[in-house]
């Protein structure tokens, strides 16, 4: 059974899927990367990942469509390297509140939350708190269709970003690389991703952008898309001061706390609690 479309997981530090089918096939550690099939025989997706709390089979699985496989399988079947373009920037959607601030008429289009040290996006001059209108003069409605149309794109390629900066509007040339498999070179301050969270320590900059009244904590500076974090409530400029009862007063304190987490997390913000699931996570490390 297919119970949805367009799904997007976060599963670990730097990997994530896009546009998946959710099936209650039984993947397992080991047919990772096997073919879902439909009644007929016909495939229709790879398997590639599952929910789980246990590493074992419990219901929800998620495969690449088919279509998605196809036009990459010729480079494969040749042993080409199938690459993904990278801008270095993380982003979040716009909702209302955000797009008033911004003085947009809507709420389509990105924020960047995080322009990463050293990436293309910064030696292109882009910075935090830019609003991405478009996408190589095409419209962009939100975070998945951005990083689908980035990952489409060929590395080496310079794209053109319609910006909106202090309320102007504003055109950026940047030179499209390849994503690197380590992105730790590309992070300052930055904790590493959990859950589909990116936090940061509390700089001065910080406070004052997201009007917080102390510097106890972390801040949350991106939630990625449909993660257990997104599904949790949990939003860019959130303060994390305690995670299942642990306090959380500064970044180290935070590796510590996620690094015991088993199973779903009570996580307490200056929001109050909210209780993020247990981790998506991939059956198999050789999954595509």
């Amino acid at each position: 059974m297919i119970s949805a479309v367009n799904r997007a997981i976060h599963a670990g530090r730097d990997r994530s899927y896009n546009s998946l089918l959710q099936t209650d096939a039984a993947i397992n550690p080991g047919n990772s990367g096997g073919p879902l099939v439909d009644i007929t025989g016909k495939i229709i997706g790879i398997n590639v990942a599952i929910f789980s709390t246990s590493g074992g089979y419990q219901g929800i699985g998620f495969a690449v469509p088919s279509n998605t496989a196809r036009a990459i399988v010729g480079d494969l079947i040749q042993g080409k390297k199938i690459l993904y373009g990278w801008l270095g920037i993380n982003v979040q959607d716009l909702d209302e509140e955000l797009a008033r601030y911004f003085g947009l008429p809507d709420n389509r289009g990105v924020v960047i939350a995080k322009v990463l040290p050293g990436g293309p996006a910064e030696k292109a001059g882009v910075k935090d708190g830019d609003v991405i209108r478009r996408y190589q003069d095409q419209p962009v409605q939100n975070v998945r269709g951005l990083l689908g149309a980035v990952a489409r794109t060929k590395v080496g390629t310079k794209v053109t970003l319609d910006l909106i900066r202090d309320k102007k509007p504003l055109k950026v040339a940047v030179d499209v690389t390849e994503k690197p498999k380590d992105l730790s070179g590309f992070s300052e301050r930055s904790g590493q991703a959990w859950q589909g969270l990116e936090v940061s320590e509390l700089t001065d900059e910080l406070i004052r952008r997201y009007r917080l009244p102390d510097r106890r904590g972390v801040v949350v500076t991106h939630v990625e898309s449909d993660s257990p974090a997104d599904e949790a409530g949990l939003r860019a400029g959130d303060v994390i001061n305690e995670i299942n009862r642990q306090p959380v007063a500064n970044l180290n304190d935070y590796s510590q706390a996620i690094q015991n987490v088993k199973g779903d997390s009570l996580v307490r913000t200056l929001r109050g609690y909210a209780v993020i699931k247990a981790s998506l996570v991939p059956p198999t490390g050789n999954s595509p």
